[in-house]
């Protein structure tokens, strides 16, 4: 992973201050077995700074979450999670795919926390689940990264999603339970391999 961070950062010396990125859309056991820590928070602050990076410095954006629920892995009381890019005065950085967070953001985050990464969330964007009122009577509901209504785990990585469907969006309660079945039938099947 080191090495594909270096390569980002040599690119990002080459190359205008937009840079265009390509994922494969992880499965949602994909990006349970992928994250060090699952974990629902709220996004308290966002800072942009330069970072040391390749021959010289980069623009990353600190974002601070207060942690309420973890749902795998261990996470402080607030975790702060590193992103290439930003908006540092009247200089800028974006990465097409690194998604962006505002104060008040609610979300299911799967990240990678040990190592620096372009965006330490499970494939780029995908692994940033939005928690959002359903509008009628309050309920939490949660929708993928890009706003979608997210009504199945299943629908994870799918390469294609019904534009419209009668099919409501998943509660946070039921992400919750899928998340944790998971996690506990990936523990059970490791386990079983020893």
């Amino acid at each position: 992973m080191r090495g594909c961070l270096a390569a980002v950062l040599v690119l990002l010396s080459l190359s205008s201050p937009t840079l265009a990125t390509t994922v494969i859309p992880p499965s949602f056991e994909e990006m349970v077995a992928r994250a060090e820590v699952v974990f629902e928070g709220e996004v308290v602050d966002t800072r942009a700074r330069t970072a040391a990076g390749g021959d010289g410095t980069v623009i990353v954006t600190d974002v601070s979450f207060r942690v309420s629920k973890v749902l795998k892995g261990t996470a402080l009381s607030t975790l702060v999670l590193q992103f290439l890019g930003g908006d540092l005065g009247d200089q800028s950085l974006k990465v097409d795919g690194v998604p962006t967070f505002a104060r008040g953001d609610r979300d299911v985050i799967f990240a990678v926390t040990s190592t620096p990464q372009v965006s330490p969330i499970i494939g780029l964007m995908h692994g940033r689940i939005r928690i959002t009122a359903d509008g009628f009577g309050g309920r939490e509901i949660v929708r993928s990264f890009d706003g979608a209504p997210l009504q199945d785990v299943a629908r994870i990585g799918a390469r294609s999603q019904p534009a419209l469907s009668g099919v409501p969006a998943m509660s946070l309660a039921a992400l919750e339970a899928a998340i944790t079945r998971e996690v506990s039938r990936q523990a059970a099947e490791k386990e079983g391999r020893r």
